[in-house]
C-alpha cells in the first residue's frame, strides 16, 4: 500500500490511473473520486465495490469526522467531507482533479494533513525499533 499526505493527494494520483465514473466506486474500468483514492492507496480496483467507501475514507479519519458544505450551495451543510466529495463527483460531475483541488483547500484551512500509515510501513517501523534495541543490548555487552 502506498502512502499519501492527504486524501486530496490520493485522489489526484488515482485520477491518473483510469477514467472517471459516477455513482459507483468502480464501474467499467473507471473509478469515482473516492475509488481513485482507494486505488492509489493500493486497493485493487476490482475489489473496490466489496471494500466500500468507508474503509477507504477511514484511512484519513478527518474525511468521516469533519463537516463541510457543497461549494455550489446545495443543502449539504451536515455532510462529512467524504460525502461532499461523493456529492461533487456524482451530482455535479466535477472532475476528480477539481474535487482534489477543492478538498485540498479544506484540508489546508483545517490543518488536516495525515500520513496514511500502511501495514507494511508499520512493520518496517517495528523492525527498526527492534534493531535499535538489539544494537543497544550489543553495545552494553561489549562494554
Amino acid at each position: 500500500m502506498k502512502q499519501f499526505g492527504s486524501f486530496s493527494d490520493a485522489i489526484r494520483h488515482g485520477a491518473t490511473l483510469r477514467g472517471q465514473t459516477r455513482l459507483a466506486l468502480a464501474l467499467n474500468g473507471r473509478t469515482c473520486a473516492i475509488g481513485a483514492a482507494g486505488e492509489a492507496l493500493g486497493y485493487d480496483a476490482e475489489d473496490l465495490l466489496s471494500i466500500g467507501p468507508e474503509k477507504i475514507l477511514k484511512r484519513f479519519p478527518y474525511m468521516l469526522t469533519t463537516y463541510a458544505r457543497c461549494p455550489l450551495g446545495c443543502n449539504t451543510e451536515h455532510r462529512y467531507l467524504g460525502a461532499v466529495v461523493a456529492h461533487l463527483n456524482d451530482s455535479h460531475f466535477w472532475a476528480r482533479e477539481r474535487i482534489a483541488d477543492w478538498l485540498q483547500e479544506r484540508e489546508d484551512e483545517l490543518g488536516f494533513v495525515t500520513i496514511s500509515v500502511t501495514e507494511e510501513s508499520e512493520a518496517t517501523l517495528n523492525l527498526k525499533a527492534e534493531l535499535s534495541e538489539l544494537g543497544e543490548m550489543l553495545q552494553e555487552v561489549s562494554v
